[in-house]
């Protein structure tokens, strides 16, 4: 097969930068040493103290993947004016290696017209030579440069009165308070707007209320803005968040026959069998269409449900110390943290890989990390299988990902990672897994790197028959890839 070429160089975030250059320079040991985690973490809160210097007048910048020719450029912020303008934001106290930034810029703008470059920088490391020299190559190149804290401030107060005008992001008179309180369930309507709920859901609420076990019978409160016909109130409410737990209220009450105790609280009050708890939005009315649908936004998109590592970290802080299972967890949140610090994909990659898998799909067993249901991982093999996996694959994944990040898809890149990792279970070899991704990167065409996860497993048996050829390996492995 033909030998892959690198065509173009892809744009890479800060982090991910001097990440590369610690891969190049010290081989597999991809762990960084105290003093570059130390440095990466006050990277990180400057760059959350820019990002609230911005806040504080009205501008909410976010983090937003661009897609240029040669791959993904990330800033650390991207603000659109209500002009149209769009505001590229980099923060950095470090200016030690500026090209990475110029390099980011120049591409962008190649693809993308009329972004303007914003540099926060903030000097709160080491004193660095030529800083004065290097702000003004970045000021030559049309950057904005605001040197400290103060002018970053002053900056960001130019773009409220600019754009903005006196309004800031605290400019209300107060804080509104909902209401907590208990509504007869029949008297709550559902918003038409809200999302599709999903049946299996709906049954996955019903057993873990209907559940006697722990802290089984928990019902939460939901939102409710109370419904008002001509501006007077009806007694009745929309709900804008918690249908699912509500659609799994009906199933409890109308199939299984199951209702509320009725109850006296301490002020006198009788809730009744059908009455549940709920949080009032009393200022906003059903009649409030505009303001009611905001609402149910804002809900939706700024309280995230928890995903697979909150689920792991949970259980590693949760269970109690010592046991199988809190250990179990904590390998897993160590894979994790292990995983991010080599940059092979992202922070799940390594875990997709190496973790417990689904019998029904061979992908990591989400459910079972949820409840407390998975094969234990223990200490041992985390250091005796998991670290040497990554480190004899993170360097050639890495370069594999990047030579090819416009043509292989995220699934792809870690099918092919849980083959070498059970390659290197049933061989006990981890020098297989390298020489694997090696003669990816030399020799394998372009064209034949899997573009979704369907064309893995014929991808796989093609690069082992070449490579059983070549005399490479002797052994053809087994896959149910």
């Amino acid at each position: 097969m033909p030998k892959t070429t690198k065509t173009s160089t892809p744009v890479l975030d800060t982090n991910l930068s001097k990440m590369k250059e610690v891969m190049e320079g010290d081989g597999y040991d991809l762990v960084m040493s105290d003093a570059n985690t130390k440095r990466n973490e006050i990277g990180k809160a400057h760059e959350k103290s820019v990002d609230n210097i911005y806040l504080k007048q009205g501008i909410a910048t976010q983090k937003t993947k661009h897609l240029t020719p040669w791959g993904f450029a990330i800033p650390d912020g991207l603000w659109k004016a209500p002009n149209g303008k769009i505001y590229w934001f980099e923060s950095t106290t470090n200016l030690k290696n500026p090209q990475t930034l110029l390099s980011k810029k120049s591409d962008v703008e190649h693809y993308y017209s009329g972004i303007q470059f914003v540099l926060n920088y903030n000097p709160t490391q080491k004193k660095e030579v030529n800083v004065t020299k290097t702000i003004r190559r970045f000021k030559a190149q049309g950057w904005i440069v605001n040197t400290g804290l103060e002018q970053i401030n002053n900056y960001a107060k130019s773009l409220r009165n600019r754009f903005i005008g006196s309004q800031k992001l605290a400019s209300i008179d107060e804080i509104r308070r909902s209401i907590p309180t208990y509504i007869d369930r029949r008297n709550i309507e559902f918003h038409p707007a809200n999302r599709i709920n999903k049946d299996q859901t709906i049954t996955d609420i019903v057993k873990s209320i209907l559940d006697d076990r722990g802290v089984g019978g928990f019902f939460s409160s939901i939102i409710v803005v109370p419904e008002s016909v001509n501006k007077t109130l009806t007694g009745r409410y929309i709900c804008v968040d918690g249908h699912t737990r509500l659609k799994a209220l009906d199933v409890i009450f109308d199939v299984f026959n199951r209702k509320f105790p009725t109850k006296e609280l301490e002020d006198g009050t009788i809730i009744g069998e059908y009455d549940i708890p709920v949080i009032v939005v009393d200022w906003i009315t059903s009649e409030n269409t505009e303001a009611m649908n905001e609402l149910l936004k804002k809900i939706n998109t700024t309280t995230k449900g928890w995903g697979t590592y909150d689920f792991v970290y949970n259980g590693a802080l949760g269970y109690k110390k010592g046991t199988q299972i809190q250990e179990t967890y904590q390998m897993y949140l160590d894979t994790y943290k292990f995983s991010e610090k080599l940059k092979i994909g992202g922070a799940a990659a390594l875990v997709e890989m190496v973790g417990d898998k689904d019998p029904q799909n061979g992908w990591l067993n989400r459910e079972g990390l949820k409840h407390g249901n998975v094969a234990t991982l223990t200490e041992k093999e985390y250091t005796s299988k998991i670290v040497p996996f990554g480190h004899n694959i993170a360097k050639p994944l890495h370069t594999f990902l990047y030579e090819n990040l416009n043509t292989v898809d995220t699934r792809s890149y870690r099918m092919i990672g849980k083959f070498l990792y059970e390659s290197v279970k049933r061989t006990n070899k981890f020098d297989y897994a390298k020489k694997f991704l090696d003669f990816i990167i030399t020799s394998v065409d372009i064209s034949e790197i899997p573009r979704n996860q369907k064309e893995v497993p014929t991808f796989i048996d093609k690069v082992r028959n070449s490579m059983v050829s070549a005399g490479i390996v002797t052994k053809k492995l087994d896959s149910k890839v």
